[in-house]
């Protein structure tokens, strides 16, 4: 059973927590989004299409009844309001039901779980009684309404046309019901096998320019079309047959009418019809654009991924000729909206449509989908590989192209993943998701690029997958250990400190490198559970080092870029020094240039890590586009010079030079300089010449487990410094 998407809208980041994993426990649900207030909530619907939205009631910008009243109206879905200043018989929450939320709940009830679980599993409960009663839209309520209306007139008219003394009152009454309802009423009779007008009201008769007074005597051919009332002949029949309640659906004169007819008895015999009919325009276009949003995205008007999937599934069935799927995205499509706002950024989304669609004007079967945010499908038939790789390039060429916005040319960066290939054989599921795939390889590989299926790539994103689903549990399961590697002061003969590094060992996976699990722990935000983890252990090593030896020796601590943005990094990190009583002092925090590039939030964290006492380093110094004006600024104790400089500078002269004025540098900003990647006596000689005495690399020992680091810090000093 496919999960009922869920749409969380409150502006609590840890009620929207405790949701998500409250939703999380259960498999028939799937947390597909997060909003902070009612405008974001609406916008999110149309793009992630929910099944069911939990929305609070008190939020700014929009608040929860606001956003309900708009839901119901423009995109109809299930929605249970919960709040935690009013209860459930409260008059918000009647309010919330009669907005068409289908529940309420008391929040709180939430927040305050219980041993047994009963709020949420009851929360939960409810959520599945909601998803289970079919939603009906509301033009289908407003129908039935109308319906009973119309019964109403129709039985107090037939009544009262049989009264001939109160005709005159029931046609002022009539002529007001009607132009209320946007209707007409006719009355007929039949004739040599005609049906004849005899008299005819109501605000449609004007709008089609019929007077009232011209429309006696005139037959139903006369009146419609004859293709009309011939479509309407039977439903006459049926009601001069004695039928006392008929009613259908038609078009005429461009609106959609639903008719009723009710046969006039006189003693016992049908003496007449009355027809009403009544404006139902609006009902029948809200339903249409509900259909086209089931099937469609509303900003570019292009099909969703449903109706992408059951038009690969007809084209597989229907075709033998050679089937291309190119999965689009665009590179850092967030930064643009971050930077232009939205609106310019649903503009790119609507010119990007445009551009893929017109690519394939000329070609026979050709179909375009936006299937995400940032997200595009295309898929085409050819008859050769030539043909299809010709295409390809072109829809390559026409995205990567810039686009003027505002006397703006905005350069466009495109990762595209292909299948093409004999899609006999194959799903539609399957084919989209090698060629999603192929996308994902080609955006991890730096972007910017197109890149072809091939079997082998699926091993690629099942190992990933892998690491991801076996990284969650590394901690747990203690797979996960730290190895130091030493720092070297050439100058003293002194070991100063330790890199601790990262391992992991897995029994399904074995030794995995973290320059593999590194980069998919950043996107699956374990990293941060990992970046503690690995401070904590340092730091209680740290204190052990000091005790054994005697000496301060400081442990350097890599930070990753999602632990450096936490708001919470300053308390975490004095939270595990009290915790572990490792002197401040002695702790250095190793950052990279490319995390530094907000400098004025880089220098209020520095700052705020400065106070607790640690010292901070620059990683992969070199490597980055740190601006030199802030190297200066930032508060640091250290610059690390990147491996990729250290390696070949005995042969290469472009490293050579940036390594002597990165030396230069440091020691005019009274910096330390540690030298990473040093392999040779040789390389050690010319970074002594630069000024650079602390070096670290296999030269001097190879990254070691933490039960030899003391032995090996006697042996290492004695024998380097000899």
């Amino acid at each position: 059973m496919t999960p009922y998407k869920v749409l969380i809208v409150d502006d609590s980041s840890l009620v929207r927590s405790i949701l998500t994993k409250l939703f999380a426990k259960d498999d028939s649900f799937i947390v597909v989004g997060e909003a902070r207030n009612g405008l974001e909530a609406i916008e999110m619907i149309v793009s992630k299409r929910p099944d069911l939205v939990t929305m609070d009631i008190e939020m700014p910008v929009m608040d929860g009844l606001t956003a309900l009243k708009q839901i119901m109206h423009d995109c109809p879905v299930p929605v249970i309001m919960v709040s935690s200043y009013t209860d459930e018989g409260s008059e918000y929450a009647l309010e919330s039901l009669d907005s068409g939320a289908s529940d309420f709940y008391f929040k709180d009830l939430l927040l305050q779980p219980t041993d047994e679980g009963l709020h949420e599993e009851n929360f939960l409960l409810r959520c599945k009684v909601a998803m289970k009663q079919k939603y009906k839209p509301i033009s289908d309520q407003l129908f039935k309404i109308q319906e009973q209306n119309h019964q109403l007139i129709l039985e107090s008219f037939s009544h009262l046309v049989k009264i001939e003394e109160d005709l005159a009152i029931v046609h002022e009454e009539l002529r007001g019901t009607l132009r209320g309802q946007r209707g007409l009423i006719l009355k007929l009779c039949r004739a040599n096998g005609k049906y004849i007008c005899m008299f005819g009201e109501g605000e449609l008769l004007s709008l089609f320019g019929m007077p009232s007074s011209q429309l006696a005597g005139k037959d139903t051919v006369e009146l419609f079309s004859q293709e009309l009332a011939r479509y309407q002949s039977a439903f006459y029949n049926q009601a001069w047959n004695g039928e006392k309640l008929i009613s259908y659906e038609m078009q005429w004169k461009g609106l959609y009418l639903l008719t009723h007819l009710r046969p006039v008895f006189r003693d016992g015999e049908v003496m007449s019809i009355l027809m009403v009919s009544f404006d139902i325009s609006p009902q029948r276009q809200m339903e249409q654009r509900v259909v086209f949003l089931r099937d469609n995205d509303a900003l570019t008007k292009l099909p969703n991924r449903s109706s992408l999937v059951r038009w690969l599934d007809e084209t597989i069935h229907q075709t033998q000729s050679l089937l291309t799927i190119a999965s689009i995205d665009l590179d850092h499509f967030k930064v643009v909206n971050d930077v232009f706002g939205r609106n310019v950024g649903d503009r790119i989304l609507q010119i990007i449509a445009r551009r893929i669609e017109n690519c394939g004007l000329y070609e026979k079967h050709f179909y375009t989908a936006r299937i995400g945010g940032d997200e595009f499908v295309c898929a085409y038939t050819s008859s050769s590989e030539k043909s299809s790789r010709l295409l390809a390039e072109a829809i390559f060429q026409s995205l990567i192209k810039p686009i003027s916005l505002d006397d703006q040319q905005l350069p466009m960066r495109i990762s595209m993943g292909l299948f093409s290939g004999e899609a006999s054989g194959y799903g539609a599921y399957e084919l989209l998701a090698n060629a999603e795939n192929a996308m994902y390889v080609a955006r991890k590989q730096g972007g910017h690029q197109m890149k072809f299926w091939e079997p082998s790539l699926n091993e690629q994103i099942k190992r990933r997958v892998q690491i991801e689903l076996q990284l969650k549990k590394a901690i747990e399961r203690q797979e996960l250990r730290l190895v130091y590697q030493p720092q070297y002061d050439c100058l003293n003969g002194n070991v100063i400190g330790f890199e601790s590094l990262i391992r992991w060992r897995n029994p399904l996976l074995g030794d995995v490198s973290p320059v593999e699990f590194i980069p998919i722990a950043e996107e699956s935000d374990c990293i941060i559970e990992i970046g503690e983890w690995v401070l904590q252990q340092a730091c209680r090593f740290g204190k052990q080092l000091h005790a054994e030896t005697d000496s301060p020796l400081k442990i350097a601590v890599n930070l990753s870029s999602k632990q450096f943005a936490d708001v919470h990094l300053c308390a975490t990190v004095k939270h595990i020094l009290n915790d572990t009583g490792m002197n401040p002092n002695l702790l250095e925090l190793e950052i990279t240039e490319s995390m530094a590039m907000d400098a004025q939030t880089t220098i209020a964290t520095m700052r705020g890590l400065k106070d607790i006492g640690v010292k901070l380093a620059m990683d992969d110094f070199g490597t980055g586009y740190s601006s030199l004006r802030w190297i200066k600024e930032f508060p640091l104790d250290c610059l690390k010079i990147d491996r990729s400089f250290i390696m070949d500078i005995c042969s290469n002269v472009y490293n050579h030079s940036i390594v002597k004025t990165i030396a230069a540098l440091t020691e005019s900003l009274q910096l330390q300089t540690i030298a990473e990647g040093v392999e040779n006596e040789d390389t050690a000689k010319i970074l002594n010449g630069f000024g650079c005495t602390i070096h670290q690399g296999f030269h001097y020992s190879r990254p070691i487990e933490e039960h030899d680091v003391s032995n090996t810090f006697r042996i290492l000093t004695r024998s380097v410094g000899d």
